[in-house]
């Protein structure tokens, strides 16, 4: 495990490219991580050849990130971990790429660790603007919102205790 910076090597980074480098590694891993199959299972959900995948396969075993057991591939350990960094990874490149606009003028420094883990998220969100002949439509639209809620995952804006009250109402 690397402990500092200067641990990290060009062989850490040949590594992550490998993975990246190739849909059908990652799409295997994605589908991995979901649950353990046989050959024919992952070939439903990637439909690609089964020596195209069988290589994909063994390479992924070679690097200890997926095992065979009675023709059942599942994800190691490592495989585990791996797979659930990078498609956070992913899932987090395409938000931001949903929400460029906003990412943009914002700065998520200060956002708590954990927001940023879970960002991928936003993608279940919207933006919503007022013009400056309707500044309570953000409030508005919160309120109405709210009120149909059963569960609550609030990232509240800046200035949010305008907003607070909408909650404990």
């Amino acid at each position: 495990m690397i402990k500092n910076i200067n641990e990290i090597t060009v062989d850490s980074y040949d590594k992550v490219r490998y993975l990246l480098s190739s849909e059908l590694r990652l799409k295997t891993l994605r589908v991995l991580l979901e649950s353990d199959m046989t050959l024919e299972g992952i070939n439903e959900y990637i439909d690609k050849q089964d020596t195209n995948l069988l290589r994909t396969l063994k390479e992924l075993q070679d690097i200890n990130l997926v095992s065979l057991e009675d023709k059942v591939y599942s994800l190691t350990s490592a495989g585990y971990l791996v797979a659930r960094n990078v498609m956070s990874v992913l899932d987090n490149w395409q938000t931001i790429s949903k929400y460029s606009r906003c990412i943009n003028y914002h700065s998520f420094k200060k956002f708590p660790l954990e927001f940023s883990r879970y960002m991928f998220m936003l993608d279940e969100s919207e933006r919503i603007e007022s013009p400056s002949s309707d500044i309570y439509k953000t409030r508005r639209l919160y309120w109405e919102q709210l009120k149909e809620s059963t569960d609550l995952k609030i990232i509240l804006p800046i200035y949010s205790k305008q907003y607070l009250k909408y909650i404990f109402d």
